[in-house]
């Protein structure tokens, strides 16, 4: 799930590039995890003749993808993103849904108990050890564990393409 074009505006969730959502008729409900539970979803959708596309919401949940599962089931624990888009996307007592990107499922729902974003190096030395992957085994460098996942996960290119680093800590 792309949520390049969904950012956090005051107190609410916003499609921030309006023409190209439009154009392809793209709304924050096709980007929420929780449409289908969603009051406000259901009522715009049955009381509204035209089906207008949503471009403001703040009850938006996102979809955290993961590759790697490791520590998810954890009280508390640690995601990183490279760049900083994630940091200001959530805040603290946000509801996100956690996504399986291999098997294309939903398998969780955790609430941001934490976000920081900053230079990549010293949260990477200050946060990792907390990061859901080093939770279920003994590393001996965490920093290193985490980067080398980041690197692999993401690429080098787009790796290297900001010192910026987000970590939201999420807890059950």
């Amino acid at each position: 799930m792309n949520y390049a074009n969904v950012k956090r505006v005051g107190d609410h969730f916003s499609i921030t590039n309006k023409n190209e959502a439009e154009r392809l008729d793209i709304d924050l409900c096709s980007k929420c995890a929780n449409k289908d539970n969603c009051g406000i979803f259901d009522r715009v959708r049955k009381e509204s003749a035209i089906i207008a596309p949503i471009k403001r919401c703040k009850v938006f949940s996102p979809l955290i993808p993961f590759s790697i599962l490791d520590g998810l089931d954890a009280s508390v624990f640690n995601t990183m993103r490279v760049r900083d888009a994630w940091a200001k996307r959530m805040r603290k007592g946000d509801t996100v849904f956690l996504y399986d990107s291999l098997t294309d499922e939903v398998i969780g729902k955790r609430t941001v108990s934490r976000v920081i974003s900053g230079d990549k190096k010293k949260l990477l030395k200050e946060h990792a050890h907390l990061n859901h992957t080093c939770l279920t085994k003994q590393i001996d460098d965490p920093a290193q564990y985490v980067e080398n996942i980041l690197i692999r996960s993401m690429g080098k290119n787009f790796y290297n393409s900001s010192d910026l680093l987000s970590v939201i800590y999420l807890a059950m």
